[in-house]
């Protein structure tokens, strides 16, 4: 038995975990789609980056573009915790991120706050 496109679409909104989805696409990056639990975690600016490549918004954090190149590379989902700077709110935190292997294309990355 399949599940439709909407039922998929209402689970994925429903999820607790922040939950961004990047696709690969001519050599690099684009966040392209993103969940409610996402929009709570980083603010409601987040919908404005949207398609944004990630070698524009982690400039100044290489190591952010070489985990999403390692996970989709090596095809393998692994975790990590890391001082990271929003691009959507001045705001810096220790955070989990949750890097997850789709296919060749998509990369899923879930950040969860550890900031004491």
């Amino acid at each position: 038995m399949l599940i439709s496109p909407d039922i998929l679409e209402s689970i994925y909104q429903s999820l607790p975990q922040a939950t961004l989805i990047w696709k690969f696409e001519n050599n690099d990056f684009h966040l392209t789609g993103f969940n409610k639990a996402a929009i709570n975690f980083v603010s409601d600016q987040l919908v404005h980056l949207l398609n944004k490549k990630a070698s524009e918004l982690y400039k100044d954090q290489p190591e952010v573009i070489a985990d999403l190149h390692h996970c989709l590379k090596e095809k393998l989902t692994f975790e990590k915790e890391i001082k990271y700077k929003f691009k959507s709110v001045e705001l810096e935190k220790y955070v989990h991120i949750g890097y997850v292997y789709i296919n060749d294309e998509y990369v899923v990355v879930q950040p969860e706050e550890v900031t004491e």
